[in-house]
C-alpha cells in the first residue's frame, strides 16, 4: 500500500451497507450456490426481497421494536 491510502488520504466517499443489502447480497449466493445456476430474473428476487423487508420492518415497528 502507498503511504497515502495508509494515512487515509485516499479514502473512497462510500456508504456503508444496509442490513437489508447485506442480507440481500448473502441469499442471492446462497440460492446460486445451492442451486448451481444463476436466478432467472434479479429483478423479481429482489422485489421480492424488497418486500419481505418492508413486512418485516412495519411487523417490528408495530411491535415497538
Amino acid at each position: 500500500m502507498t503511504e497515502a491510502v495508509m494515512q487515509g488520504a485516499a479514502t473512497a466517499a462510500t456508504e456503508k451497507p444496509t442490513l437489508k443489502d447485506l442480507v440481500r447480497d448473502f441469499i442471492t449466493m446462497a440460492l446460486i450456490v445451492r442451486r448451481g445456476r444463476q436466478a432467472i430474473s434479479v429483478t423479481a428476487f429482489e422485489s421480492s426481497v424488497d418486500t419481505f423487508f418492508a413486512n418485516l420492518e412495519r411487523q417490528a415497528r408495530s411491535a415497538n421494536y
